[in-house]
């Protein structure tokens, strides 16, 4: 009976936990993946994806802010995309 007790104060434990709990865990490198399959994306479209709302899925609201306040402003380095690090790139790749 000396087993019995923790499992059954485990079992307890896990049904009070909500489903959302047992949700698949997305890693980093899988967050930043997908990240940057949607950026590259959103190049050739008439808005910047800057200034697509699906950016917050990515970013935080400060960064977004920040950088959209940039780009409103012309402020990037000689024009180089804040998240690629480049002016321009080949959409080919």
């Amino acid at each position: 009976m000396r087993f019995t007790f923790p499992s059954l104060t485990t079992l307890a434990c896990l049904h009070s936990l909500p489903a959302v709990a047992f949700a698949q865990v997305i890693t980093p490198a899988a967050q930043a993946d997908a990240f940057y399959h949607w950026y590259l994306d959103q190049s050739g479209r008439a808005q910047p994806a800057l200034m697509e709302s699906k950016i917050t899925d990515y970013a935080t609201p400060n960064l977004v802010k920040r950088l959209r306040s940039t780009y409103r402003a012309n402020g990037f380095a000689e024009g180089a995309d804040y998240f690629l690090k480049v002016q321009d790139y080949d959409e080919t790749d």
